[in-house]
C-alpha cells in the first residue's frame, strides 16, 4: 500500500511539473507585466555560426513563456504576501497598508550609495552643456526630478528600512542651485499636499493630481502662468507594480481626471511611446521635453499650455532638434532614481568651439572607440581622473597641425565606476589621418594623452 501511495504522489508531481512545458503547445504565455522585452525565440544557428549560448537562452525563453506562467506568478505571490508579507518579485517592495514600492528605490531612500564628488562634478558638467545648447538656440533650459514615491510617502514604507537623513536628491538640488543650473525642485509641494493621494498605492508614479501639482510648480520655476484645472470625472487605474506581483488579480485604483483642449499630432494616443507631438491652437509657444515614464501622466497638462508640444523618451537625447523644432523651452525630467542616468552617456548636439589648449604630452595613450551615426560620429573611452576637479577636452589636430579644434566632452561612469567621456562631432569635424587627444585641465595645469582610435559599426 505505500509503495501505491509512492507511486501515485511520484506521477502526480511529473504530471505537475509537465503542465507548464506541454501547456505551451496550446497556452504559450505571449506577453509580459514585468517592464521587460518578451525573450524571443532563440535560434540554433547566429550570424551563419552556432549559437554557443544556445542551451541557456533557450532556458532563458522557456522561462519567459511556459504555460500559465501569470497566473502560476499570482499564485505564489499571494501565499508570500499573504502569510509573510514579502514579495517574491524582484523589483517589488511591500510596504504598510498594502501599499508597493519599486525595490530599485531602495537605496536612495536609506540614504546608501551617495553620489561622489566626482559624480556631482559631471552631472553639473553635463546638465550646464546642455543648458548652453538650449540657451544659444534661443531655448530656456529647466531641469526637473520627480521624487520617488518613498520620498514622499516614507510613513508608508516597510519599517524595518530607516530613512537616511542625506539623500541623492538633496546633494542633486544643491549642486544645481550652486552653479546656476535652472531647477525646479518638486519635493515641497509634493510633500506639503500627500493628503490628497498623489502617488498610486501600487504603482511606481504619481498620478494625475500628483502630476498636476509638479506641473503648478514647473510653470512657476518657468516664470509661466500654469492653466487651473478642475477634475471632469473619474479614471481606473492599474499599477505597474501591482501587475508585476498579481498580474490575475491586480487591485484597480481611482483617480481623478482632468481634460484638456490639445490634440495629439502623432499617430498614437498613447503617452508611454518615444516621440509624441501635440499641439493646441489656444496655447502659447513650442516646447521641447526630454522625459522618462514619469512625464506620461504631466504630458497632458503641458500639452494643453504649449502650441506645439514635443515629449521625447529617447535616449541619447537629440538636442540638434532645437534646430528644427525651434522651442522657446526645453525641460529635461528625470526620476530621482535615475539621477545617474545624467552621466551614462552623451546627448547629440553640437559642441562649442573653444581656443587650443597648449598641453605637455604626457606619453600615454588612451582608447577610444568611434562609431559613425548618421551625420555624427560618436567618440567614447576611459579617462584618468585623479582629482575629482578634473576637465577633459577632445582636441584635433589635421597633419600639419595648423589647423586644431577643440571641444568639451560629456563625462561618464559606466557600470563598473570607471571614468570615461562621450561626445558626437559632426563627421566633417574629423578625418581619418588626424591627430587625436585627450586633454586634461586642472587648475593651471595642462596635460595631453594621444588617443588611438577603434572604429565600431556604423548605427
Amino acid at each position: 500500500m505505500k509503495n501505491r501511495l509512492y507511486q501515485i504522489y511520484a506521477v502526480t508531481v511529473c504530471i505537475v511539473l509537465m503542465i507548464p512545458a506541454v501547456g505551451m503547445m496550446f497556452w504559450p504565455t505571449n506577453e509580459t507585466t514585468e517592464n521587460t522585452p518578451m525573450v524571443e525565440k532563440p535560434s540554433f544557428i547566429v550570424d551563419g555560426s552556432p549559437n554557443t549560448n544556445w542551451l541557456a537562452d533557450w532556458g532563458a525563453w522557456f522561462e519567459n513563456h511556459y504555460a500559465f506562467r501569470q497566473q502560476l506568478i499570482t499564485a505564489n505571490s499571494l501565499l508570500y504576501t499573504e502569510l509573510f508579507n514579502t514579495s517574491p518579485v524582484e523589483k517589488v517592495l511591500p510596504g504598510q497598508d498594502d501599499w508597493l514600492f519599486y525595490r530599485e528605490t531602495l537605496a536612495d531612500y536609506t540614504g546608501e550609495n551617495l553620489l561622489s564628488e566626482r559624480e556631482l562634478f559631471n552631472i553639473v558638467h553635463n546638465l550646464k552643456l546642455m543648458q548652453w545648447s538650449a540657451e544659444t538656440q534661443g531655448a530656456s533650459f529647466m531641469v526637473t526630478v520627480c521624487p520617488n514615491k518613498s520620498t514622499i510617502y516614507p510613513e508608508k514604507m516597510d519599517s524595518g528600512y530607516i530613512a537616511g537623513s542625506r539623500k541623492n536628491l538633496d546633494l542633486f538640488a544643491e549642486a544645481m542651485e550652486a552653479n546656476g543650473i535652472p531647477y525646479t525642485d518638486l519635493s515641497s509641494v509634493l510633500t506639503d499636499n500627500k493628503e490628497e493621494m498623489i502617488y498610486y498605492q501600487r504603482d511606481s508614479h504619481w498620478n494625475q493630481t500628483g502630476a498636476l501639482f509638479g506641473y503648478t510648480q514647473l510653470m512657476n520655476s518657468l516664470g509661466l502662468a500654469p492653466k487651473e484645472y478642475t477634475a471632469t470625472g473619474s479614471a481606473v487605474h492599474k499599477g505597474d507594480l501591482d501587475e508585476m506581483l498579481l498580474p490575475k488579480v491586480w487591485h484597480e485604483e481611482q483617480e481623478d481626471d482632468y481634460s484638456g483642449n490639445f490634440t495629439y499630432q502623432s499617430s498614437t494616443e498613447d503617452n508611454m511611446v518615444e516621440f509624441i507631438h501635440t499641439s493646441n491652437p489656444q496655447g502659447q509657444g513650442t516646447l521641447l521635453m526630454f522625459r522618462d515614464s514619469f512625464g506620461t501622466n504631466i504630458i497632458p497638462y503641458l500639452a494643453d499650455t504649449w502650441a506645439q508640444a514635443y515629449f521625447s523618451r529617447l535616449v541619447p537625447y537629440n538636442l540638434v532638434q532645437i534646430q528644427s523644432l525651434k522651442p522657446d523651452t526645453v525641460i529635461v525630467e528625470r526620476v530621482e532614481r535615475r539621477i545617474r542616468s545624467f552621466e551614462e552617456s552623451a546627448p547629440v548636439m553640437i559642441m562649442p568651439g573653444l581656443s587650443k589648449i597648449n598641453a605637455v604630452e604626457t606619453g600615454e595613450t588612451l582608447r577610444a572607440e568611434m562609431v559613425k551615426q548618421g551625420d555624427f560620429v560618436r567618440i567614447h573611452g576611459q579617462v584618468p581622473v585623479k582629482d575629482p576637479n578634473d576637465e577633459f577636452y577632445l582636441q584635433i589636430s589635421d597633419t600639419s597641425e595648423n589647423l586644431t579644434q577643440t571641444v568639451p566632452v560629456f563625462y561618464t561612469v559606466d557600470g563598473n565606476r570607471n571614468n570615461g567621456f562621450d561626445v558626437y562631432l559632426l563627421k566633417n569635424q574629423i578625418n581619418s589621418n588626424d591627430r587625436i587627444e585627450i586633454v586634461k585641465t586642472n587648475q593651471d595645469t595642462a596635460v595631453s594623452y594621444a588617443v588611438r582610435i577603434a572604429e565600431g559599426e556604423e548605427k
